[in-house]
């Protein structure tokens, strides 16, 4: 039998050891306690199954009375028992009581099980988007890094972002930081402030993206602005990005965009999948 409850600073340590053995390079252990510690932000739910832990989520929320599912985790020893049907459920009856009007979530294209599961709990696909990357080079010794037009967007540029994104918006949605929500001044602002919305200033901001940079690691997510302008800002991007060591370059796109036959042609691979699904909670007022 699975119980699904909200999770406890007391449950760090049997959750890492479970993550452990799930994902080599998961981004979770290293945000788990912090998004049980931070409430305003977001809830984080674990399945237990007897006394073990056998599975965690989160429910990131979202301006707009949105909300957005993600790191589902489940013990590799607790597959194909309903743990992730379970928390699933969990989150869906936590958002619809709360008032959330719609939950959002992302799967990978080839993951049969994931698709099947949220299909059943109510979830419909909304949009789809294609990844391909590249391995960037590091400098070559003695050599300095270019300057690039792009910056981080700040809050004076919310009035032309906004007008950007409801001309050019794919989906009519920011897609930023693996998290996918309506376009909206809300929205806008939210992730500007937790430094995920990037611009290309070419004389003035003329497109804005989604983009993350650890440096080993770099993800550019769907960008809002003329046809015209995104070859150049794809460009300036790509001489820019060079610095000390290598980095992964992952560029995530709607399937028509212009600039996925560009990325190919300068030797990104990949082209997998990944979808956006949604289940509207209540009507919107």
């Amino acid at each position: 039998m699975v119980h699904v409850r909200r999770a406890a600073t007391s449950d760090t340590e049997r959750v890492l050891a479970m993550l452990k053995h799930i994902w080599d390079d998961d981004y979770v252990p290293r945000s788990w306690a912090k998004w049980v510690a931070d409430e305003s932000s977001g809830l984080v739910l674990v399945a237990e199954a007897g006394e073990n832990i056998v599975g965690t989520c989160y429910v990131h929320f979202l301006p707009n009375k949105l909300c957005w599912f993600q790191a589902m985790r489940v013990d590799v020893d607790a597959r194909r028992l309903g743990v992730g049907s379970a928390l699933t459920a969990a989150c869906i009856d936590f958002a619809r009581t709360a008032g959330y009007r719609s939950a959002f979530l992302g799967i990978d294209a080839d993951n049969a099980p994931s698709l099947n599961m949220s299909a059943k709990a109510g979830f419909k696909k909304i949009c789809e988007y294609s990844r391909v990357g590249q391995k960037i080079a590091a400098l070559k010794e003695g050599s300095s890094k270019e300057a690039t037009r792009w910056r981080m967007a700040k809050e004076d540029d919310i009035d032309t972002l906004l007008a950007l994104g409801q001309s050019y918006a794919p989906s009519g949605a920011i897609f930023a930081c693996w998290q996918w929500q309506p376009l909206s001044r809300a929205a806008i602002q939210s992730v500007i402030q937790e430094g995920d919305l990037w611009v290309w200033d070419n004389n003035g901001v003329s497109l804005w993206a989604g983009f993350n940079n650890f440096g080993d690691y770099a993800a550019l997510f769907p960008m809002a602005g003329p046809k015209e302008e995104l070859h150049s800002a794809f460009m300036d991007l790509l001489s820019w990005l060079p610095d000390e060591k290598e980095t992964f370059l992952e560029l995530w796109q709607t399937p028509d965009t212009p600039l996925l036959a560009v990325a190919k042609s300068l030797g990104f691979t990949g082209d997998d999948g990944y979808t956006i699904w949604e289940q509207r909670l209540s009507n919107p007022v």
